[in-house]
């Protein structure tokens, strides 16, 4: 099988190339993704790229808000709101092998705090300081150890070794469930990661 980057995202395509990834990018058309789950998603995901797919997706579930992890953007725009709070990165790559998507999920726990990048910061680094330490994801970056607490690596890692959490059918079959959209009024997904 010939594996791929499912993804026009010049930073994602760095970052897999940094973690010593070396498969070609391709551009995919964008996806209206479900509202569901880090598993679903990349499943979706997957499952429409085609095999040899390899996709991402990343939420952050954040202690006492209201809003589903996998409404990334929204929640980034937001992050200010939930200063001292606890939360968890999770990213999900799905590996499309053309009979089953393999899943790997990677996860960083910590603390919102507030951006320390002054809006320079990739997504929501500025805002988020991993257990244990002192500096968010976007000081480590600056000083070139965020791979140090990339749940991205982690994922990438367990892909490199085969170590799935989930296996399911690469038959492309239609998402039944809602859609991702900015909808505030929602309760989160039962399966957010416990914090």
């Amino acid at each position: 099988m010939d594996y791929f980057l499912a993804t026009s995202n010049t930073g994602k395509i760095k970052e897999f190339r940094r973690f010593g990834c070396v498969l070609p990018s391709k551009e995919v058309p964008d996806l209206i993704e479900p509202d569901a789950d880090i598993h679903d998603i990349v499943a979706y995901k997957a499952r429409n790229a085609g095999p040899g797919a390899i996709v991402e997706d990343t939420c952050l579930h954040i202690e006492d808000c209201p809003h589903h992890g996998n409404l990334i953007k929204f929640i980034e725009a937001h992050l200010d709101e939930y200063v001292g709070h606890r939360a968890v990165a999770e990213v999900g790559i799905g590996r499309n092998n053309g009979t089953h998507v393999e899943i790997y999920i990677g996860r960083v726990s910590g603390l919102i705090v507030d951006d320390r990048s002054n809006g320079q910061s990739f997504g929501f680094d500025g805002f988020f300081v991993p257990d244990g330490e002192t500096k968010t994801l976007y000081e480590f970056a600056e000083e070139g150890r965020k791979d140090d607490f990339s749940a991205r690596k982690i994922a990438y890692d367990k892909m490199v070794i085969l170590n799935a959490t989930h296996v399911v059918s690469a038959q492309n079959r239609p998402w039944t469930g809602r859609w991702q959209n900015t909808d505030v009024k929602r309760t989160p997904l039962p399966s957010a990661p416990s914090l």
